[in-house]
């Protein structure tokens, strides 16, 4: 339920008010509770320590929900790879074999770039099950293939090692896409965002030449961005951060154009 919440445009557009809010907030606790009632601060030293565990914690989140990203594209590199391999050894077995790998690998791929593109969570596990019936639908012909053909048997034990590479990449890609940073991780740096805003606003309070608007607004704007960067990051479903398909695009049409 928080991911979806998080997920949202909802929280797209409260997470900078409620920015606002804390450093809003900050200054007022400075303002009335100290500069009002002729109180004297005295930073204890330990403010810079606490930005800077901040900024550590938003370096480290960036650097996770990156190489998350990365391996996803390699996956995503090696599922065409494994593709392309299952057609080129298509094309030396028979005609039967031939013909029915081309067609399944339009129909997959067509799924797949469906599938990248969904935007929604429960629409790509109908499009997983759409593809796993259409695995299964493949071998079976396979099979019906070699039985009635007893001499393709070798051909067919050729393609088996293609087919369960691709399987495996299949496999690889669509759990790859649930994988997300650990929630608590996402509310731990969130909440830290908050804190370091209402001390920002805090500090600011008593800025002797008055209101410094500059340092705050400078905040909000590298703060806001960087978080809805990394949830765009950290969801590949519905985030505008995808992995780059031109290579499953150019393989289609391939096919498309092939007279297998």
């Amino acid at each position: 339920m928080m991911h979806h919440f998080i997920d949202s445009t909802l929280f797209s557009i409260m997470y900078p008010i409620l920015l606002t809010a804390a450093l809003i907030w900050g200054y007022l606790i400075a303002t009335k509770s100290y500069k009002n009632k002729g109180k004297i601060w005295t930073p204890s030293g330990t403010e810079g320590p606490i930005i800077g565990l901040f900024a550590l914690l938003l370096s480290f989140t960036f650097l996770s929900t990156n190489n998350v990203m990365r391996e996803r594209i390699s996956v995503v590199h090696k599922e065409a790879d494994a593709i392309a391999n299952l057609h080129r050894q298509s094309l030396i077995c028979s005609d039967d074999y031939k013909n029915s790998t081309n067609e399944f690998l339009k129909i997959y791929i067509d799924l797949q770039i469906t599938f990248y593109f969904t935007g929604d969570y429960q629409k790509s596990e109908i499009i997983k099950k759409q593809i796993e019936h259409l695995n299964g639908q493949y071998l079976a012909n396979l099979i019906k293939i070699g039985k009635i053909n007893p001499d393709s048997k070798l051909q067919l034990q050729g393609l088996y090692p293609y087919y369960n590479n691709l399987s495996s990449s299949f496999y690889a890609i669509t759990y790859s896409f649930k994988e997300r940073a650990p929630l608590l991780i996402i509310v731990l740096l969130i909440s830290a965002s908050l804190l370091i805003g209402l001390l920002v606003g805090f500090m600011n309070g008593f800025y002797e030449g008055g209101k410094h608007l500059l340092v705050p607004l400078i905040f909000i704007v590298l703060v806001t961005l960087s978080i809805h960067t990394i949830r765009d990051m950290d969801n590949p479903l519905k985030g505008t951060i995808k992995p780059n398909i031109d290579n499953l695009i150019d393989l289609k049409m391939f096919l498309l154009e092939s007279k297998g």
